[in-house]
């Protein structure tokens, strides 16, 4: 007998997480990084080829996750959304960016990464 395993949807995403889940604290961290610097939010314009087409807010949460979980490499990154990991698809509302995406996000918006970086380090300093 064969088995098979079927497939079956979430009603929400993220309903199986609980709510103290370091993804949430993370994804609230960005926000209130978006409250202080909205225009660094900003899609860039491609300069030849396809249009961008990819939310820098999600992907930064992505990034960082993936960092979280000592996942770095693309491939590995694009693995680990093709794996339907619950926290993946809450950070990426169900999309799944390929490696040319996150390579192009990170080349595009290194700036934005680096600002984050350090608004983690100022806020860390502020709190002790």
């Amino acid at each position: 007998m064969v088995e098979r395993q079927y497939c079956f949807e979430l009603k929400e995403v993220g309903a199986n997480l609980d709510k103290e889940h370091e993804v949430f604290k993370l994804m609230y961290l960005i926000d209130l990084f978006e409250q202080f610097y909205p225009n660094e939010f900003h899609i860039k314009k491609a300069k030849k080829g396809r249009p961008i087409k990819y939310n820098p807010k999600e992907l930064l949460t992505f990034l960082f996750w993936a960092k979280n979980n000592k996942r770095e490499s693309y491939r590995e990154l694009e693995k680990w959304c093709e794996n339907n990991d619950e926290t993946c698809q809450l950070v990426l509302k169900c999309e799944k960016p390929s490696k040319t995406q996150l390579n192009r996000f990170k080349n595009n918006h290194m700036e934005l990464i680096d600002k984050f970086d350090q608004f983690l380090i100022d806020l860390q300093w502020q709190l002790n």
